[in-house]
């Protein structure tokens, strides 16, 4: 059986914060409590200008079996019954998950933006602010200077 790959933009939890292949996407993130959700641009042929309007994703590699596990953590709704907590989207050759809160039309009314659209560099300074450190307890102290 034939398994094919599929190249998938994360920005947040998802993200394996290597900075192999960082893609600047046209949008919003916002701070959705334990990971974050993303808001498109509705230009998607937007220019990269100094990360301000944009977030910081990474482009995995994966398998269709993969992408199943994916769908099912980010919660994205197969059954054609409108949207899921996620619903997966493409931008060019990509897939990205896209947050939707099950149709909400003002999903992100409660969240926090962040300015950065980064979500490693929000988190860091998070736990600055949290823990009176630089490093997030639960990140590894190899990412410190990762994010410039």
């Amino acid at each position: 059986m034939e398994n094919n790959t599929h190249t998938v933009l994360v920005y947040g939890t998802l993200r394996p914060f290597t900075n192999e292949d960082v893609v600047l996407i046209p949008g919003r993130l916002y701070d959705l409590g334990w990971y974050p959700g993303i808001e498109l641009s509705s230009d998607p042929e937007l220019e990269p200008d100094e990360g301000h309007g944009y977030v910081v994703c990474e482009r995995i590699t994966v398998t269709d079996e993969r992408l199943e596990q994916l769908d099912n953590y980010e919660g994205v709704n197969s059954g054609g019954h409108g949207y899921g907590l996620y619903s997966r989207e493409r931008i060019g050759d990509d897939f990205i998950y896209v947050y939707r809160n099950y149709g909400d039309e003002e999903p992100f009314k409660n969240a926090t933006l962040i300015e950065s659209g980064d979500w490693l560099k929000y988190s860091q300074e998070q736990a600055k602010q949290d823990w009176g450190h630089d490093n997030d307890p639960w990140m590894p102290e190899e990412t410190e200077g990762w994010i410039h």
